[in-house]
């Protein structure tokens, strides 16, 4: 996952499959680990497979307001799928083999 235009130094990573209940992938992912300040990455080996409907957030860890949910997305077991969203200045992407 890649995003950027958040300014903490960490930032929280949760998905939902029911848009109710959160899961935590990460509380504190580092931030500025891109090529630029305010861009980080985070690589997450997706253990929900398959899934549908699966919507990621991620969240400014100093101002927990400031987030972004990405799309709904299916996942689905193949070898070498693979899945990439952008949203704005962020981007999501998936592959899985």
């Amino acid at each position: 996952m890649k995003w950027s235009d958040i300014l903490s130094t960490t930032v929280k990573i949760e998905y939902t499959i029911n848009e109710i209940d959160y899961t935590v992938i990460s509380l504190s992912a580092t931030n500025h680990n891109g090529p630029e300040f305010g861009q980080g990455y985070y690589n997450w080996a997706i253990d929900v497979l398959p899934v549908e409907n699966l919507i990621v957030r991620i969240s400014d860890n100093e101002y927990p307001d400031m987030y972004v949910d990405f799309d709904p997305v299916n996942i689905v077991e193949r070898p070498e799928y693979s899945f990439s969203y952008n949203k704005s200045s962020f981007r999501l992407g998936f592959r899985i083999v």
